[in-house]
């Protein structure tokens, strides 16, 4: 029973891995990697994983974060936070398509829920020791994520804005200096 059930896993997991396409280039190696880690990522010395961590999580909440998954065991922070979103050439779009739409007599418009465009951003985070056996000394790495959803459109890819990175770890050092001198 349970080989049957190990070959029907099997086939089913080629199956489903057979309908998805990924592009050639999907794990190379892009130019701007490296210098994108480095922006993401931060070493903290003299502190501990579960401090760093609750900072973490403090600025998070303090940047509007709805933190969903923490794991102390683990390093490892989730949260997100939804927003509004305008692209002015969305809108010319949808009101192109509304005047044509108008002009051919379909008496279609667009709704305000069709000119609606959100976002979620999501934060994942990571405290891992610098050594093996190393309590005091700590790399955080961050990296924020983009959910689009327009009416015509769903996409998703990481912000790379450095600015966003350096005012996150500003604050986390902020956070941590203030926590360390009970301020």
């Amino acid at each position: 029973m349970r080989r049957s059930f190990e070959r029907a896993l099997a086939i089913a997991a080629f199956g489903i891995g057979g309908c998805a396409e990924m592009p050639p280039d999907y794990i190379a190696v892009k130019p701007g990697d490296a210098a994108q880690r480095e922006l993401q990522g931060r070493r903290f010395d003299g502190i501990g994983e579960k401090e760093l961590l609750d900072a973490s999580v403090a600025v998070l909440q303090d940047l509007g974060f709805t933190v969903d998954i923490t794991s102390v065991e683990l390093g490892f922070v989730q949260g997100a936070k939804e927003r509004e979103a305008k692209a002015p050439d969305q809108t010319l779009v949808l009101l192109i398509i509304a005047a044509l739409a108008a002009s051919q007599g379909s008496g279609a418009g667009i709704s305000q829920e069709q000119m609606r465009q959100d976002q979620t951003i999501s934060v994942l985070l990571t405290v891992r020791p610098v050594r093996e056996g190393d309590a005091r000394s700590h790399i955080v790495l961050v990296t924020f994520h983009r959910h689009l959803r327009q009416p015509f459109v769903r996409t998703a890819g990481p912000l790379r804005d450095p600015v966003l990175y350096q005012s996150f770890f500003e604050l986390l050092s902020k956070a941590l200096f203030l926590e360390a001198h009970k301020l």
